[in-house]
């Protein structure tokens, strides 16, 4: 998969494409479903298969105040694109000239002259270029001038609800992470540096890696969750919990994996935390000896889950 990561590099002249465009936070299983159209609109037409991404996302320029947490870092992101068949994506910088240029333009820079788009995909809600003023009616118009046809992409429904970025966003904020992965095709994913802490967990038996995600990346609800912690290309199991250890007293919000039968020191690691079942609520115990009790619960409780359901 080719990046490009502005609009000078761009291919101009030199390539055919069919392309479509957004933010593709996730890459949901709507994200999915829009590649794989991509993928099949580009071999119908012998084109190259290709996408346009922005980074950061469009709100914080356009309201910063309404910017959301990221469900995927840009590089797990570009990652997954190729997963699923992009074969060029370009990343654009989302600054205030970008906000500002118009959707008339964007589509002929980007879209024709750029990357000469022969077909382009557009949802049927979806809005681009300055004031949100290009939608499919004005690809249409711009394709009878500029050569591509404009092929529309629905809506991804599964029981009943439509697949967003935003409605996945809803449910790992409120911890619902089994939820939020039938609609993301996998796991919720929280990259990070594991960095030390007051080795607390240690002292009571129950030694946790201190994971520090980027401060962009979306954390689950607080609470214990039934996940798996992937270093060094293997994934293991763990107990993680998210939240500010309210038995200690402490009011810094943390990510502490336990990770079952493991002995590796992962101080420096850059490492993945994957949370797939909550299995409570942050809660605050009498005693620390009340805690440990239920830390050892919380591991048996992972241990059962995973073998009744193997990852």
């Amino acid at each position: 998969m080719k990046v490009y990561r502005s609009y000078e590099e761009l291919p101009c002249g030199t390539i055919h494409t069919a392309v479509t465009f957004g933010n593709f936070d996730g890459v949901h299983l709507g994200h999915q479903r829009v590649l794989s159209q991509l993928l099949d609109v580009a071999n119908q037409h012998n084109v190259i298969p290709a996408l346009v991404t922005f980074d950061p996302h469009p709100l914080t320029v356009i309201a910063p105040e309404r910017v959301p947490r990221s469900l995927l870092i840009l590089e797990e992101r570009l990652s997954f694109l190729r997963h699923y068949g992009a074969q060029i994506v370009v990343v654009l910088p989302f600054d205030q000239q970008l906000a500002q240029c118009s959707a008339e333009e964007f589509v002929k820079s980007i879209l024709v002259d750029g990357l000469g788009a022969r077909v382009v995909l557009l949802g049927p809600d979806a809005r681009f270029g300055a004031g949100r003023r290009g939608d499919a009616s004005l690809l249409n118009t711009l394709g009878a001038s500029y050569g591509f046809i404009n092929v529309g992409i629905a809506s991804l429904e599964l029981y009943g609800e439509t697949i967003s970025s935003s409605r996945i966003r809803r449910l790992v904020s409120a911890g619902e992470v089994e939820h939020a992965a039938r609609l993301l095709g996998r796991p919720h994913r929280v990259p990070g540096k594991v960095v030390e802490g007051d080795k607390r967990g240690r002292m009571i038996g129950f030694p946790t890696a201190n994971v520090a995600p980027p401060p962009q990346v979306l954390i689950p609800a607080h609470g214990v969750y039934a996940g798996m912690l992937e270093f060094d290309g293997q994934r293991h199991l763990c107990a993680v919990n998210v939240g500010v250890r309210p038995t200690f007293e402490d009011h810094r919000a943390t990510i502490e994996a336990h990770v079952l039968d493991f002995s590796k020191d992962l101080y420096g690691s850059n490492v993945v935390v994957e949370f797939i079942y909550r299995i409570r609520g942050e809660r605050k115990f009498s005693s620390v000896e009340a805690l440990v009790a239920q830390i050892a619960n919380d591991c048996a409780k992972v241990r059962r889950l995973f073998t009744e359901n193997p990852p």
